[in-house]
C-alpha cells in the first residue's frame, strides 16, 4: 500500500451542453475520487429553470464564482475537485491551470468530444425533463461557434470521444 498521500487535483470538464460532462463526472469517481461542483444543479435547485434569461447569466456566473471559492477550500484541505462548468474558452482553462499551479496541486482537463448529432439527440430527450435546462439545438449550434476545443497536445488533457 502506498503510504504517500496523493496530491489533490483540479479537474476541469470541457464540452458543450449535453456532451455528457455530468454523467462522465459521476463515472470518473472510481478513477479520480473528488468533489464534483456543478453550477447547473445549484441553479436549478435554488431558482428552478430560469434559462434563457438575463437573470440566468448573472446567477450562473455568480454560482460559478462561489463554487470555485468552495473548490479552492476543498483543494487546500487535500481533496480533489471536479469543476463541471464547460470551459468553452482556452483563456478560461489557462486561468485555472495557472490557479492550480499557484495552489501547488495537480491539474487535468477532461474534454468530452461528442459529435453534434449525438448532442442533438440528447437535447431532445433532455427537453422533456423538468430537472434540466430546456435548451434548444439552435442554442447548441450558436454556442458551438464560440467553443474552443482543447488541442490533443495541450498539457494535462484527456480527450474522451463519445459516440
Amino acid at each position: 500500500m502506498d503510504s504517500q498521500p496523493k496530491k489533490p487535483t483540479l479537474h476541469l470538464l470541457v464540452g458543450l451542453p449535453c456532451s455528457g460532462k455530468s454523467t462522465y463526472a459521476q463515472a470518473m469517481q472510481a478513477e479520480f475520487p473528488s468533489v464534483i461542483l456543478n453550477a447547473d444543479s445549484w441553479e436549478l435547485a435554488l431558482f428552478g429553470s430560469i434559462f434563457p434569461s438575463e437573470r440566468h447569466e448573472k446567477v450562473h456566473d455568480q454560482l460559478e464564482k462561489l463554487l470555485w471559492g468552495l473548490g479552492q477550500d476543498i483543494l487546500r484541505h487535500g481533496s480533489s475537485v471536479v469543476l463541471d462548468f464547460g470551459f468553452w474558452a482556452r483563456e478560461e482553462r489557462d486561468y485555472f491551470r495557472q490557479a492550480a499551479g499557484k495552489l501547488g496541486i495537480g491539474f487535468m482537463i477532461h474534454y468530452l468530444d461528442t459529435p453534434l448529432d449525438v448532442i442533438r439527440e440528447r437535447v431532445i430527450s433532455r427537453s422533456v425533463r423538468e430537472t434540466e435546462f430546456n435548451i434548444s439545438y439552435e442554442d447548441i449550434l450558436r454556442w458551438n461557434r464560440n467553443f474552443e476545443p482543447p488541442h490533443p497536445r495541450d498539457p494535462d488533457t484527456r480527450i474522451i470521444k463519445l459516440i
